[in-house]
């Protein structure tokens, strides 16, 4: 009946828009890391505590230990993740393909 239209054009707009609801990441990092990040650097380690999926947002955020953030930042698209310990990867830690994110340039 048309009470299950209404449900499945629910659950069809629902998803739709989860979907194009990106995940931002903001990640501190560090000078020698945040200068090779996506041009000799194609690929990001990180301890697999946020939950990163393909598509996600990384913005990456230079930052020292001496001075805090220094107010550079690029961002990024996660192109592929790579997790499991068969690969060579520590349990709990996780590699993310780079991507340039057009939109945020």
């Amino acid at each position: 009946g048309c009470k299950n239209k209404m449900t499945d054009r629910f659950f069809a707009v629902t998803v739709l828009l989860e979907k194009e609801a990106d995940v931002v990441h903001q990640l501190k990092t560090l000078p020698e890391l945040f200068k090779v990040a996506g041009s000799l650097k194609p690929f990001e380690v990180r301890r697999d505590d946020r939950g990163f999926k393909v598509g996600d947002t990384l913005w990456l955020q230079e930052w020292t230990e001496a001075g805090g953030y220094t107010g550079l930042s690029k961002k990024y698209k996660v192109s592929y993740i790579l997790r499991g310990e068969e690969w060579g990867i520590m349990m709990g830690f996780c590699v993310m393909g780079l991507e340039q994110d057009v939109r945020v340039r």
